[in-house]
């Protein structure tokens, strides 16, 4: 088995995933920053510099990059690891900026870092390695904290505007003719203005993922709505798989997910139930042999099996 270590983003749901995880004491959490205006440059020549170096590998040893986009920060840790090398992508690259999309594509491919990504269509563009979306079993202090049942039907969703909004409003509309309760906490993208009717549904600040969990387990069902040409599940989709919660969607490809059943997920544009009947039929619980396939355990067991070959 090879040495494995971990540089992860500082991101709060990085956080969640790795806490309690058995490789929690071989991870880095990365605070690196980029403060220089002559970014782009240096980038240039870190890749001119990638090409003429020799390359040579501790092929005993694995470093693994999770959720980080930018080789300035890929390349400050990279310097002191001459070592074999993967990197978890939890965006699609369709979600990147043009520059950074090349300079990462570029700088993966010259020093032979393998991309691993939970995006299908990008496994199939790129050459990714592909692994399902990946989250973890709550431990029992979290599931203490949390209430689990509704008095009523409440479909919660959580997040960035990022063009959500029309879509939002007509999803509370329908929720609301159905006299389902939506829960919507919503925020606002930043470079962008709104007319006064429609702030209605926005919130004023972010909220700690401990009360994203916590509203969300008061809810009967969430919903996923994906970033634009986004094929791979979101974690809102394995939140409700680990919270046993009921899924509302856009994904129509997750029909073809081993977790799926009908009981479970609504498919928004395919399915042709009313939303309160798919509420009404009580949830059918998923076995735990098949929510460890979307675990962290399981895509960090997958790297380190598949290594970079």
């Amino acid at each position: 088995m090879k040495k494995v270590s971990i540089v992860r983003n500082d991101f709060y749901l990085s956080k969640f995933v790795f806490d309690g995880n058995s490789h929690e004491k071989h991870t880095i959490v990365s605070n690196f920053k980029s403060k220089t205006k002559l970014a782009a440059l240096k980038r240039f020549y870190i890749i001119f510099r990638s090409i003429l170096s020799s390359h040579k590998e501790d092929k005993e040893s694995l470093l693994i990059y999770f959720a980080m986009e930018d080789i300035l920060a890929l390349d400050h840790y990279s310097k002191n690891h001459p070592v074999e090398k993967a990197l978890w992508l939890w965006n699609p690259v369709s979600s990147m900026s043009a520059k950074r999309r090349v300079f990462l594509l570029w700088y993966c491919k010259v020093n032979k870092i393998k991309i691993w990504t939970f995006d299908k269509a990008d496994a199939a563009e790129f050459g990714f390695q592909y692994h399902p979306q990946v989250l973890r079993f709550l431990n029992s202090d979290e599931e203490e904290n949390l209430t689990f049942n509704a008095e009523k039907h409440r479909v919660f969703f959580s997040g960035v505007d990022k063009g959500r909004l029309y879509f939002l409003k007509n999803v509370q509309q329908e929720l609301t003719n159905m006299d389902i309760e939506f829960d919507c906490h919503l925020i606002k993208d930043k470079r962008k203005s709104y007319k006064k009717e429609e702030l209605t549904l926005f919130s004023e600040s972010y909220i700690s993922y401990d009360e994203y969990l916590l509203r969300a387990s008061k809810a009967t069902c969430l919903l996923e709505v994906s970033q634009g040409e986004q094929e791979g599940l979101t974690t809102r989709a394995l939140e409700a798989l680990f919270l046993n919660k009921k899924l509302l969607t856009k994904n129509k490809d997750i029909v073809n997910y081993d977790f799926y059943h009908e009981h479970n997920v609504y498919v928004l544009g395919l399915d042709t139930r009313s939303i309160r009947d798919f509420l009404n039929v009580p949830l059918v619980t998923i076995a735990d042999e098949i929510k460890k396939q979307y675990t962290i355990e399981h895509l960090l067991t997958s790297i380190m099996q598949e290594g970079v070959k």
